[in-house]
């Protein structure tokens, strides 16, 4: 079967993500963590308001919970500056910012990594696709654009909208758990390594579209 050209543009795109994550050092971690100013306000997420590709804007972390709140208090929140979605992750992973010039035609509309910098490859990443090929299911997007293979791909919600939870296959022996949803007409993928069940559980059911 021949690979349509956007197809290969965005495992490309994901690979490139991928690797980012397994291999970049503690310092360039370290040194590509942007200031946070923005104060992140996790009970009232910014809404969306412009598509911009504009550069990469600063975004704010903070630790917040309810008294009811599973996820465990020292957990920190980012919010979006761009595209306003929201989620929390464990406080031990970095934000890095990975958002370049998308090629012609564009294809990513936000590329964010979260990981641990002294530690073996744990985290997740973020990627926010501008388009959603008509005709096509979202069993199907997660199948073609995203290598989970059929029989991994489960029906699941993300913010109460429908999405399919997988095990990416990346390259060959090497696999990590994905959601993947649909919202706006962009496509959202969710993906890392490293993170026990229970931690992308919460990670999952933290998201938020805004």
């Amino acid at each position: 079967m021949t690979t349509h050209p956007f197809r290969q543009r965005v495992i490309g795109a994901f690979a490139l993500v991928t690797l980012a994550t397994a291999f970049v050092s503690c310092e360039d971690a370290e040194e590509a963590v942007t200031q946070l100013t923005t104060t992140t306000q996790a009970s009232s997420p910014t809404q969306f308001t412009s598509p911009s590709l504009a550069p990469p804007i600063a975004a704010t972390t903070t630790a917040t919970a309810s008294p009811t709140d599973p996820i465990p208090d020292t957990w920190l929140t980012y919010l979006d500056p761009v595209l306003g979605f929201s989620l929390r992750y464990p406080p031990d992973l970095v934000l890095k910012d990975l958002t370049g010039p998308s090629p012609q035609g564009g294809l990513r509309e936000r590329d964010l990594q979260f990981r641990a910098p002294r530690t073996q490859p744990r985290g997740f990443t973020v990627s926010v696709i501008e388009s959603f090929p008509e005709g096509i299911s979202l069993e199907d997007w997660a199948w073609e654009y995203a290598g989970c293979p059929r029989e991994s791909i489960h029906l699941s919600t993300l913010d109460n909208v429908l999405a399919v939870r997988c095990t990416r296959e990346v390259y060959e022996d090497y696999r990590e758990p994905a959601m993947v949803s649909e919202y706006g007409g962009r496509m959202f993928l969710i993906s890392g390594t490293g993170l026990s069940e229970a931690e992308f559980d919460l990670v999952f059911s933290s998201f938020k579209f805004g």
